[in-house]
């Protein structure tokens, strides 16, 4: 019987390693299972005798908590299912390295690779990065933000100057700042993986991919409070390059898949392609703000709801825009305190291409730069618009002044148009469809329930059941254009879904010059 017990467990084991290297288990080098434990000498031990043949380091089932642990070159780190390696809630349990360019890149994290080469995490097991032990729990609603802890674990696993990356089918779970990072690094794939991090946690970024190239995001199912993917280039980075990101659901309060915003150094050759937004208040924004340029950007067969409850929601942005000094820095620490960071220029913005997209949302789509700045040859084809309301943009055009919502760009924050194109040039829609609200407005819209409205408080507030009920309704256009040249349109549709009867279709090409 003994004997059979041994022989099941080798199998089962075979069959979730399927491989041959020299597996070097935690608890052969101390480490315990109980949850309390710190294990993070024993872990290194482990990472430290594989690093020498080249092994896998096993983490068997039951809880381990730990501080920073540091990958070496040919290993691999390994949660079998059933392991959970716990963050552990005291920032003394973790090494003190070094502060990034702004306050959510902190000097601490769970897990570590620093210039090495071929490092894979790997497993069915759970990383737990024990997010609410670092930030306040008090907050003024179930629909609020919670406030973060700044001496927190950001990101929870820092990706630093490596090749040969692979972080595969492990599940992420609260973590307190940015889960992943790949920085600087190339050859880097991440697949099969679940990032499961509170809708409110501060600063919860899913992926962030910063002056990395060659990377391969593919078959992840991210929640977060922040950016699910974010794509960008820092003043400390390189250029990010050669993005692919495939087969993902997103979950968000904030945009499904970024790219630029942080934007010091060039961003090009990015594809987005087969996913699926559960729910997020933009699902893809395109920006350059500090100067650096995008071009050869490429998303294709998105699905799902724009709907966060938040004030303008957001289908699709393309900014091209200058901020001086984007990140306020409040740590005295931190060496970026107090220091200015101008921006020299505005960056341009180029060969962009979205299409066969369809969202149920009250967003809208903008394209957009600033006088000094460059927004060319930018394509729509077979976007389809199903509006379960449509909120007043006029009064967010003259107070929303953050930075996540087209500063100096008035025009198009405060225009009641589905499309709103301005300094831009070499426009393409095609098979354009929008179909505009069903009353009463469906319960599940959550811009109805949410108290998270912010600037649009004067439309909202005390108006819910006329707005619910269709009688008070905000007229709309399909698309509202100023200095935009050379725009093509060709199969516009709007709907007027109560009777659907009534239709604007241009059925041949109408350039705008």
């Amino acid at each position: 019987m003994r004997k059979f017990f041994y022989v099941l467990i080798a199998c089962l084991l075979v069959a979730e390693l399927s491989f041959s290297k020299e597996l070097f288990y935690i608890t052969k080098f101390g480490a315990k299972a109980d949850g309390k434990t710190n294990n993070t000498k024993a872990i290194q031990k482990a990472i430290d005798a594989a690093a020498v043949k080249g092994g896998i380091v096993i983490v068997p089932a039951g809880e381990f908590l730990s501080g920073t642990i540091f990958l070496k070159s040919n290993t691999e780190l390994h949660l079998m299912q059933g392991a959970k390696l716990i963050a552990s809630p005291r920032i003394e349990d973790y090494a003190h390295l070094s502060w990034g360019h702004h306050e959510d890149r902190t000097p601490w994290h769970l897990i570590v690779a620093k210039d090495q080469k071929n490092v894979t995490i790997s497993g069915k097991g759970e990383i737990y990065g024990n997010g609410p032990a670092y930030r306040d729990p008090n907050r003024k609603n179930e629909f609020s933000f919670f406030r973060e802890i700044e001496y927190r674990p950001s990101p929870l696993i820092e990706i630093q100057g490596c090749q040969q990356v692979q972080i595969k089918d492990i599940h992420i779970t609260e973590s307190p700042g940015w889960t992943i990072h790949l920085y600087d690094s190339d050859n880097a794939k991440v697949s099969g993986i679940t990032i499961e991090n509170s809708l409110y946690g501060p600063n919860s970024d899913g992926i962030d991919i910063t002056g990395s190239h060659e990377v391969i995001i593919s078959d992840c199912n991210i929640k977060s409070g922040d950016d699910a993917i974010a794509v960008k280039t820092t003043e400390d980075s390189r250029t990010c390059e050669r993005i692919a990101i495939t087969n993902c659901v997103f979950e968000t309060n904030c945009v499904a898949v970024r790219i630029g915003f942080e934007s010091r150094k060039d961003i090009s050759d990015i594809t987005v392609s087969n996913c699926v937004i559960k729910n997020t208040s933009r699902a893809i924004d395109v920006r350059t703000v500090e100067g650096g340029n995008i071009r050869n950007v490429f998303v294709s067969g998105i699905t799902g709801k724009i709907d966060s409850g938040w004030a303008v929601d957001r289908i699709i942005e393309v900014h091209s825009n200058r901020i001086d000094n984007p990140y306020d820095i409040a740590i005295k620490e931190h060496p970026n305190f107090g220091k200015a960071k101008p921006v020299e220029k505005a960056g341009v913005i180029e060969n962009i291409h979205f299409s066969n997209m369809h969202f149920r949302t009250s967003g809208r789509i903008l394209v957009s730069a600033i006088s000094e700045g460059l927004i060319d040859n930018i394509s729509f084809e077979n976007i389809n618009l199903t509006y379960n309301l449509l909120e007043d943009a006029r009064e967010i055009g003259k107070v929303a002044q953050s930075v996540g919502f087209a500063r100096n760009l008035p025009f198009v924050r405060s225009q009641n148009a589905t499309f709103v194109v301005e300094n831009a040039a070499n426009i393409r829609i095609q098979n354009y469809v929008v179909k505009w609200p069903v009353y009463p407005v469906p319960d599940d819209c959550l811009l109805l329930a949410s108290p998270n409205r912010l600037y649009n408080k004067w439309f909202f507030d005390g108006n819910e059941a006329k707005i619910k009920s269709g009688e008070m309704r905000v007229k709309y256009d399909v698309f509202a254009f100023r200095n935009a040249k050379n725009i093509q349109l060709q199969n516009t549709t709007s709907v007027n879904s109560e009777n659907g009867a009534e239709y604007f279709s241009s059925e041949n090409s109408i350039i705008l010059k």
